[in-house]
């Protein structure tokens, strides 16, 4: 079954929050989800505007509804999604003033797959704009989603067209995640619809 990842901060505790150091200008594109800044600004250099000590390798990003993911999670990704998806590097700044020697990148998910979501098994209602339908809005906490196997192919990480803050990764992806220890997400079964198996 597919997992909805969400990222958490363990222990209850608050989430990292993040600033941009001076000069960043082009970064502000960030503040759309699926725009991505010219290579020659990266890495994007922002600093830790919170007293955390430490990052898992999944969690919130600068901007509202991006993604802050270690090279960790980068690499078991890699290895099993046939789609090259977005790693924006990033020199981070902690709150000692000292740079963070490990790799972290601002994720943006690519190939967003088409008509994947089963609207009238889903959690969710679609949202149009001037008579088109720009999106999905979801109708719980932790929606229900259910996917057509058609449209998901063999992808082992995917977002909808209309839904692109859900992420969500194959079984067998999420397997090898638990398995390298990758943390920092909090996941949710997602089903494929019994009508596409």
């Amino acid at each position: 079954m597919p997992w909805k990842l969400d990222y958490i901060w363990g222990g209850g505790a608050n989430p990292p929050t993040f600033g941009f150091e001076d000069g960043q200008d082009d970064a502000v594109v960030l503040r759309r989800p699926t725009a991505i800044p010219d290579e020659k600004h990266w890495p994007i250099r922002i600093f830790l505007d919170s007293k955390h000590k430490a990052l898992p390798d999944y969690t919130t990003g600068p901007t509202t509804g991006n993604l802050l993911v270690s090279k960790k999670f980068r690499d078991v990704v890699e290895a099993w999604d046939p789609v090259p998806h977005t790693y924006i590097p990033v020199a981070l700044r902690l709150p000692t003033g000292e740079v963070l020697t490990e790799k972290y990148f601002i994720f943006i998910p690519q190939e967003p797959i088409e008509n994947g979501i089963v609207v009238n098994e889903s959690d969710v209602n679609e949202v149009y704009v001037n008579s088109q339908l720009r999106g999905y809005g979801t109708t719980a906490l932790r929606p229900r989603l259910m996917w057509r196997k058609s449209a998901v192919g063999h992808r082992h990480l995917w977002t909808d067209r209309y839904l692109r803050k859900a992420i969500v990764v194959s079984d067998e992806l999420f397997t090898d995640l638990e398995g390298q220890g990758v943390r920092g997400y909090q996941a949710h079964e997602t089903r494929f619809s019994v009508k596409e198996l």
